[in-house]
């Protein structure tokens, strides 16, 4: 039995290399109809440094097939892999890789007609097209790899520690509720019994537990309550979240910040940011 597995694993890589006589024809058509889409649409052989080494020279043409085919293949094994990501991240490998094979084919198809009819020239229409495309594969290499490193980041936080254990400075000043006990005046005693009755009431202010304590009104009513941060917990319900949301919504008359309920109720970021978005949504398809 424990000497099967192995053997299983092994046969199953070893009948890979049939892939690369799949992928060798169409890897050349791909690099012949490029390179030939290119130099009819403009590219050509060019100097990298001239002054510097001018017997230097590549063909431009090269860059179309190893730039958008390349990134295609890039992008799909990024959606299609079991890597831990947000679901923006997924969708926008999901959606370049299917535009990039969709452009692949489009230069392949404009190619072939092109040399089918013997145009030596494409269109001006085809030349602005496949000279955008090396700028486009840019941006989309660079926000799918900007994507992935802040989601890396936040796989990197500590999950089972809150990231603030320390109440904020307003909070802390505040006396616990023994403290405000010790500070009433005792009663009158008999030696003063000329101070009016009245005044203890006053000085002697009922004292609530900390959960029934009324807000301070100078502070804003709610200063409190915003610097509260709740234990931080594996997993909440999405109840607990969007309770959260709407509590927050009803007193503060505005929707809270992804920050805000990351720190409040000690869930992801991602996670946070995806209920915020979706009560933003819903908030503006009711105003809409």
């Amino acid at each position: 039995m424990f000497g099967s597995k192995p053997t299983l694993a092994t046969d199953v890589r070893a009948r890979r290399w049939p892939l690369i006589a799949i992928a060798a024809p169409a890897f050349v058509a791909t690099w012949s109809g490029w390179v030939g889409l290119g130099e009819k649409a403009g590219f050509g052989p060019v100097k990298l440094l001239p002054g510097i080494a001018d017997r230097f020279v590549i063909n431009s043409a090269i860059t179309l097939p190893l730039g958008i085919e390349a990134y295609a293949a890039y992008a799909l094994g990024v959606w299609l892999s079991s890597r831990q990501m947000s679901g923006r991240t997924r969708r926008f490998a999901m959606v370049s890789g299917i535009t990039a094979l969709v452009l692949g084919a489009l230069g392949q198809v404009a190619y072939h007609l092109l040399e089918t009819f013997g145009q030596r020239v494409a269109p001006w229409q085809i030349v602005v097209g496949v000279a955008c495309l090396p700028i486009a594969i840019v941006g989309m290499t660079a926000a799918l790899l900007h994507m992935l490193r802040a989601d890396d980041d936040t796989d990197r936080e500590p999950p089972g520690v809150p990231e603030q254990e320390v109440l904020p400075p307003a909070v802390e000043r505040k006396a616990p509720a023994s403290t405000v006990m010790a500070r009433v005046p005792a009663p009158a005693t008999r030696e003063a019994p000329e101070a009016p009755a009245a005044v203890l009431p006053q000085e002697a202010p009922a004292v609530l537990p900390p959960a029934e304590q009324e807000p301070d009104r100078e502070s804003g009513g709610s200063h409190e309550r915003e610097h509260q941060v709740l234990p931080m917990r594996a997993s909440r319900p999405d109840e607990e979240i969007r309770e959260f949301i709407d509590s927050w919504r009803r007193e503060h008359r505005e929707l809270p910040t992804p920050d805000r309920v990351k720190k409040t109720l000690g869930i992801g970021a991602a996670r946070a940011k995806k209920f915020v978005d979706a009560a933003q949504r819903e908030q503006r398809e009711q105003t809409g």
